[in-house]
């Protein structure tokens, strides 16, 4: 009964999200209601709520799961490891990668429509990842200005090409990260290119 209660619970959840997105598409967030959502969806109220606490709950977990999943993506970068350009290489094809993938729901959330809240969310967990990136690590401006640095650089990137209708392709893009994001380190790090083993 449980699986079948599963599939039912997915199915439901599955209908709320396709209608929500295809509202998105076509009138600004602020304007969409709840109601509209559960009548495209063909559910009832009840079940709406069962999901989500409301529309803000809703989009709140679009967005972030989608980040999860291009957050996810990255592989670690080992700093004892050497050859950081390489490592940030992979980690800016990967990146770039899975957006390209989900590129009609990011640019979704990235259009007037969504009312910027998704730049934000992409900001955040950003900051959080150069966060957890340079932790422990000697910076030579304090850790807030380059936490601000490196994260505006790959959001701005990835806004402009998202907005852009992805003009370059993702290993074009991804090219583009690696060569600029080693350099950018380089400016925030207490070290050289010796040690990091840039070249």
């Amino acid at each position: 009964m449980k699986a079948k209660d599963d599939v039912r619970y997915g199915k439901a959840d599955y209908a709320i999200r396709q209608a929500f997105l295809g509202l998105l598409e076509k009138k600004n967030y602020n304007k969409i209601s709840v109601k509209e959502i559960i009548e495209a969806a063909k559910i009832n109220r009840s079940t709406f709520y069962a999901h989500y606490l409301d529309k803000e709950d809703l989009m709140d977990k679009i967005q972030e799961e989608l980040m999860d999943d291009l957050i996810g993506s990255l592989p670690d970068v080992d700093w004892s490891a050497g050859d950081i350009q390489k490592q940030l290489s992979l980690r800016s094809s990967a990146f770039v990668t899975v957006t390209y993938k989900q590129k009609a729901l990011v640019s979704l959330l990235l259009s007037e429509n969504a009312e910027h809240s998704f730049e934000g969310q992409m900001r955040e967990r950003a900051e959080q990842t150069f966060y957890s990136l340079i932790d422990g690590l000697e910076l030579t401006i304090p850790s807030k200005y380059a936490i601000a640095l490196l994260s505006s650089s790959v959001i701005n990137f990835l806004t402009t090409w998202v907005r852009s209708d992805y003009e370059e392709s993702p290993a074009e893009l991804a090219d583009i990260l690696a060569s600029l994001m080693p350099d950018i380190l380089l400016k925030v790090l207490n070290t050289d290119e010796e040690v990091l083993k840039l070249h």
